[in-house]
């Protein structure tokens, strides 16, 4: 009986440790899937800053500009799961991708930013208030689904945090 149940112990404590050894294989698989996804200069510079930097506040249909805006940030940060990426390698290529860029891009990013990140915020806060105008851009559920995404809320708002920080030293 006691040779039984010794038996059944090993066989348990071998179980457990091969699941330990599995896990910290899909840890390892899932970091360098994370690094793998994260966006290149070029990337930033089309997906992200000339996103945002692509419409002009006041002119006509600039609200559905704004919503389309809005939702392209969200999905590339998305997209590229920058929640998970590699914030060093991240920043470093938003750097170049921003330094690539031409004066008036940067204006106009730098003058459109904080509306559309505003109003990024309203949509996972309460979409509904500001569904209207994503439906009239013709992305309504696209983004509706985006602001139901905790994984797309974190992209968004590690994209967002380092923008505000892009060039800074991380002392």
């Amino acid at each position: 009986m006691k040779k039984a149940i010794c038996i059944m112990l090993s066989l348990v404590l071998c179980a457990v440790l091969l699941c330990a050894c599995q896990s910290a294989k899909s840890d390892g698989a899932e970091e360098t899937q994370a690094a793998a996804s994260a966006a290149t200069a070029e990337e930033f510079a089309e997906g992200y800053f000339g996103v945002i930097a692509g419409y002009e506040p006041g002119t006509a249909g600039s609200s559905l500009k704004q919503a389309l805006a809005a939702y392209g940030a969200v999905s590339f940060a998305a997209e590229h799961s920058l929640d998970t990426a590699d914030v060093p390698a991240m920043r470093d290529a938003m750097l170049a991708a921003w330094e690539g860029l031409d004066a008036g891009t940067k204006t106009a990013f730098d003058e459109n930013l904080f509306g559309i990140a505003g109003l990024i915020d309203e949509c996972f806060s309460d979409y509904d208030s500001v569904s209207g105008v994503f439906e009239d851009a013709g992305v309504g559920e696209k983004m509706r689904a985006l602001s139901e995404s905790s994984e797309a809320k974190a992209a968004w708002e590690t994209l967002f945090a380092n923008t505000l920080t892009m060039g800074n030293s991380d002392d």
